[in-house]
């Protein structure tokens, strides 16, 4: 288990690291016309779409996305899109069913390992409520669309995108790292998608254009916390 725990560090270190620098390469600078990015490694231009867990970005014509991203929905890369995640209570029966077995088997540590990580994460959003981490977000680092993660096309005007992301510089460290790990998790749990629509409302609210209708929908799911289900 404590194999496994180091594994989890280690890929949170680099995680963190790998969206840092792809930030920081779309920042303006005079050597933008040797900026490289998404899977073909090639210059920004036209349609552009980031990742909301690596922050690389990514033409629309090589990369599978909706036709219209909503606003809301977080969009992650080939590269880290994983498997179709089961939902928590799905998992629970076949670690206890692991649990009857006398043999200790490499996978039922690493399920428990899961469960545990899992549950570990529900308990720190659910703090983070508590706390009021979430709430202060609201009044320390609300960007609007202008200056969210719009990327660099105020650098020469190539590329652009439609598709509003959450600012990395309003959100803090312990918000990034907290929703980085949320889609790290390989069950699907409620809180992920809550946490993720919260924080974006908050810190890169829906532009005017928007109809109203989905505005005030929006509203009331994102303008408050994620709330805590415990499936274990």
């Amino acid at each position: 288990m404590s194999a496994l725990a180091d594994v989890r560090q280690r890929e949170m270190e680099l995680l963190l690291a790998l969206r840092a620098s792809n930030e920081s390469k779309l920042l303006p600078a005079d050597n933008s016309s040797a900026l490289t990015v998404c899977l073909c490694q090639k210059a920004p231009s036209g349609a552009m779409v980031q990742c909301e867990l690596c922050r690389d970005i990514f033409h629309r014509d090589c990369v599978t996305t909706a036709a219209e991203l909503e606003y809301g929905q977080a969009w992650l890369c080939p590269l880290c899109q994983r498997s179709r995640k089961p939902p928590l209570d799905k998992v629970l029966p076949l670690l206890a069913s692991l649990q009857r077995i006398r043999v200790r088997l490499p996978e039922g540590d690493a399920l428990r390992f899961l469960i545990e990580r899992t549950v570990r994460w529900q308990h720190k959003v659910q703090q983070a409520c508590t706390d009021g981490l979430l709430e202060r977000v609201a009044t320390t680092g609300k960007l609007g669309p202008k200056t969210s993660s719009y990327l660099t096309q105020e650098i020469n005007g190539s590329f652009h995108t439609k598709h509003l992301s959450i600012p990395l510089q309003a959100l803090g460290p312990e918000l990034e790292e907290l929703m980085v790990e949320g889609f790290l998790l390989q069950v699907t749990l409620p809180e992920t998608e809550q946490l993720y629509r919260y924080l974006l409302y908050k810190l890169a609210p829906p532009s005017s254009h928007n109809s109203p209708s989905r505005n005030g929908a929006e509203q009331s799911d994102e303008g408050s916390p994620p709330t805590h289900n415990n499936g274990a």
